[in-house]
């Protein structure tokens, strides 16, 4: 019986193939590593970890031509020498420019007066496009009269009206009180948000103010 021979240039070609055959296996695994490393991962929402105010800034909106009842809302902010982006910012956060909004209190329309309210201004329909911002706006105007006064600086006299228009003039007096009965400055909104009597009265002022650019708006001015 004749033996096999293997000539040792055969074995060297095999055991040469098989450290290739392994060294690619090997090479394989860093290089998987990276293409998952490079997986998109799913992104978290950027304002998870964010502070409110941070928050309402990723929400801000340019106020533009675009705005639903834009000449309306101008027509009225220029009639009682209103900012129009607080006035549009408001109209929004009340009612989301819907003309038929009815809130669980009663509150009606584009600009949400309550009926005695809505009495007192005179006006008739409440989900008139028209009645319902001008009427907003000129109570807005009476709340700004009411708290717009020094020493408080300009966009710190919007935040006071804004509270007033939400809780009613009467809690943002009443929290002013406690405010400096507390040793604290009663013409600062940092001051007295925490004593207002209506929780949600903090976040629809913050709101309004970064939706309108207010204190950005006065600081270049």
């Amino acid at each position: 019986m004749k033996r096999k021979i293997i000539y040792p240039t055969l074995v060297l070609a095999l055991i040469g193939s098989l450290n290739v055959l392994d060294s690619a296996k090997h090479r394989r695994h860093p290089v998987q590593a990276q293409a998952a490393y490079l997986i998109p991962q799913k992104r978290q929402p950027i304002i998870e970890n964010f502070s409110l105010e941070n928050k309402l800034k990723s929400e801000v909106l340019v106020q533009s031509q675009n705005t639903p009842y834009h000449d309306l809302i101008r027509k009225a902010s220029e009639k009682y020498n209103l900012p129009f982006n607080i006035l549009d910012s408001l109209i929004f956060q009340e009612s989301s420019y819907n003309t038929n909004a009815i809130s669980s209190k009663g509150a009606e329309g584009l600009t949400q007066l309550m009926p005695g309210t809505a009495r007192d201004l005179g006006i008739t329909d409440t989900l008139n496009p028209e009645e319902s911002i001008d009427a907003g706006a000129r109570y807005l105007k009476r709340m700004f009269k009411m708290f717009g006064k020094s020493p408080k600086p300009i966009e710190e006299q919007w935040k006071f009206a804004l509270a007033a228009y939400n809780a009613g003039p009467g809690n943002v007096i009443e929290a002013q009180r406690i405010a400096k009965s507390n040793g604290l400055n009663p013409n600062l909104w940092e001051s007295i948000d925490d004593f207002m009597p209506k929780e949600e009265t903090r976040d629809y002022v913050e709101r309004i103010s970064a939706r309108s650019h207010l204190n950005s708006f006065y600081s270049k001015n």
